[in-house]
């Protein structure tokens, strides 16, 4: 079965699409985004404090592998954490990939505005998903 629509077992003669179990807790999305957001800024932090370590290559590293993908994550059906991860890496490198054949092609070779632009772009996307996961508790709250 896909993690997108999986059979609910409750019902008898009729099976209803559910999204998957890992979706529905908040708590864990707010987690991720929140790291997401902290790695984002520490990455900031440390690339404009202008330190030439193994710790800002560690952070770039992992900015780079996690943020775009897990920000673009927030708008897909993921099943599991595992799986989450994987997509994350992935969707991220070929975002990354993406935009370094735009600045080959186009003869603008300014890799710093694409990872600004990129940065930001993402922790728009996960702000609203924190926005949009606070307004729902909200409404559900008694």
């Amino acid at each position: 079965m896909s993690p997108i629509a999986q059979p609910d077992r409750r019902s008898e003669g009729e099976q209803e699409l559910v999204q998957p179990r890992w979706l529905g807790d908040p708590r864990r999305c707010v987690i991720a985004d929140c790291l997401l957001l902290v790695l984002a800024a520490a990455t900031v932090a440390v690339c404009l404090a202008g330190t030439h370590s193994i710790a800002r290559l560690l952070l770039v590293l992992a900015a780079t592998c996690l943020i775009p993908g897990g920000a673009l994550l927030t708008r897909l059906p993921v099943g599991d954490e595992l799986e989450a991860l994987g997509l994350a890496v992935s969707l991220s490198l070929c975002i990354e990939a993406v935009g370094t054949l735009a600045m080959i092609w186009t003869g603008w070779w300014h890799p710093f505005g694409w990872a600004l632009a990129l940065v930001t772009a993402a922790c728009v996307m996960l702000v609203l998903d924190l926005r949009r996961i606070v307004a729902a508790a909200i409404r559900e709250a008694p």
